[in-house]
């Protein structure tokens, strides 16, 4: 079974070294999304982003794409994910393409 969150990543790939090593943790307690963890610095994969834009995600899930951004599909670059959890908000900013590795960098903005 595929899951969203995970991006195809070969160890021996030269490139590994520029992809952020943080990562971002969340569960459901009571019926309720938390968040455990959260990076400032995250590579994000393109199948979970187009999840969050299909609705299978959790509602306390979304994104926005640039008002400026090219509006052709899988053009997340400037795209803001907000994940709104009982403990706590955590906002990324998708800056960097990892198209090699089917993901994102994202991290908080300034």
């Amino acid at each position: 079974m595929s899951r969203a969150e995970l991006t195809p990543l070969d160890p021996f790939d030269p490139r590994m070294d520029r992809l952020p090593k943080g990562e971002f943790i969340l569960s459901r307690r009571d019926g309720t999304l938390w968040i455990d963890h959260a990076d400032s610095r995250i590579l994000i994969s393109l199948e979970l982003l187009d999840a969050i834009v299909r609705g299978e995600q959790s509602p306390e899930v979304s994104i926005r794409v640039r008002d400026d951004a090219d509006a052709s599909p899988g053009c997340w670059l400037g795209a803001v994910v907000r994940i709104e959890a009982a403990n706590r908000t955590v906002i990324y900013r998708v800056t960097e393409d990892a198209y090699w590795c089917l993901g994102y960098v994202a991290e908080w903005p300034d």
